[in-house]
């Protein structure tokens, strides 16, 4: 997939939205990264700027101190809520 996304991003004038949970391929992928907490965009920067901004080595990090939230906190609740179109 990710090769594709870098074929189809050099090859055409193209604007591409990626929606994903790992962090690592958003930073290698992305110029701008998009921090969405419960359904909200609260962040969005390049990888870089939000480390920076943050105060932290991870988007992993920078995820939690935009939320004020900590992995620990996060409940099965969180997870039950559904996706929504």
């Amino acid at each position: 997939m990710q090769d594709f996304i870098r074929d189809v991003w050099t090859s055409h004038d193209a604007t591409i939205l990626l929606c994903t949970h790992d962090l690592r391929e958003a930073e290698v992928l992305a110029d701008r990264v998009g921090i969405l907490d419960r359904g909200r965009l609260i962040a969005l920067n390049p990888a870089e700027v939000l480390r920076e901004q943050y105060e932290v080595d991870t988007l992993e990090e920078a995820f939690f101190a935009a939320t004020g939230r900590t992995f620990e906190e996060e409940t099965d609740e969180d997870a039950e809520r559904g996706v929504f179109a």
